[in-house]
């Protein structure tokens, strides 16, 4: 599947994943490790050798790793792997099982797989819901006009999700972040992936859930999730080296 359209240049969101794990109190930085392509991958493969620069690296059915080429030229596309089968990855080369490529990895490309990740599955919608904070700055030679400079933007997700059985990402992470009081204060790392590589990611608040019930249609979860603070990081799709 292609995931751009030379024709419209548009950027298709089909496969867009979100995984993440519950952070240990105070704790706003994970552990990552870098996985590297053994070899070239083709479009379309169903597994490739990779190696991990720890020994015995999990890496789980459904998570997502993006690999960057080890030297991008112009303007390179990120490549979007999602594991099909629970692996561990050594420093020897060894077969990691993903589901069809969608985007060919050259040989010695690197993805950061972050420890302890559990992928979220049924995500339906998950539009960036933004707001700036600013501060009015109009003074006398602002003319008729006014001026503000921002200082800060929150970075708050509007998650909708289909609820799949035995989820245990849902299970483990979301379900007691929102309806466990014990867990009322903790924070979850999100990584919000695009088919295109573009990530949203850091330490998590997720607020406002809400269960819709109706007997005709199937269980459904929505909520709000607010990266916190100066763990956002923001990774574009494409590299314009």
């Amino acid at each position: 599947m292609t995931i751009f359209n030379i024709a419209t240049g548009g950027l298709s969101l089909i496969g867009t994943t979100m995984q993440g794990y519950i952070l240990p109190r105070g704790v706003r930085t994970p552990t990552t490790v870098v996985v590297t392509s053994s070899a070239a991958v083709a479009e379309g493969a169903t597994t490739m050798q990779a190696t991990a620069a720890t020994a015995a690296t999990v890496v789980r059915a459904g998570q997502v790793l993006v690999f960057s080429p080890a030297a991008p030229s112009g303007v390179t596309a990120r490549s979007f792997v999602i594991v099909s089968a629970t692996t561990t990855l050594g420093t020897t080369a060894s077969p990691l099982p993903i589901f069809p490529l969608r985007t060919a990895i050259t040989a010695s490309s690197t993805a950061a797989a972050t420890t302890g990740m559990i992928p979220i599955f049924g995500l339906q919608e998950f539009g960036l819901q933004g707001q700036s904070t600013t501060v009015d700055i109009t003074g006398t030679d602002s003319g008729s006009s006014t001026e503000v400079l921002k200082i800060r933007d929150t970075r708050e997700f509007s998650i909708n999700l289909i609820e799949r059985n035995a989820d245990v990402g849902l299970g483990t992470v979301v379900k007691p972040l929102l309806f466990n009081p014990a867990f009322a204060d903790r924070e979850m790392w999100m990584e919000l992936v695009m088919p295109s590589g573009e990530s949203h990611r850091g330490a998590t608040m997720l607020t406002n859930p809400s269960k819709p019930g109706n007997q005709n249609e199937v269980a459904r979860l929505s909520f709000t999730a607010t990266i916190q603070g100066a763990s956002y990081q923001y990774t574009d799709g494409f590299i314009y080296a």
